[in-house]
């Protein structure tokens, strides 16, 4: 996120390889934006894949935050 956001954010994980991430940020002088990214795996002791959430996140910030 930008420096001049305010953030707030949730991370977990949990079997199936699930990993998910909740953020709300607040633009100066705008509504504050809520992002929420979930990915899971198939298999139940699978690893989750933290990448996967942080690109999510990254373009949602690119995207919605410009």
């Amino acid at each position: 996120m930008p420096e001049d956001r305010t953030v707030a954010y949730k991370s977990g994980h949990g079997d199936y390889g699930r990993a998910n991430d909740i953020a709300i940020a607040w633009p100066p002088g705008a509504a504050p934006l809520v992002i929420a990214i979930m990915s899971d795996r198939d298999g139940y002791t699978a690893d989750a894949e933290y990448a996967i959430i942080a690109e999510a996140a990254a373009y949602a910030a690119t995207t919605l935050m410009s």
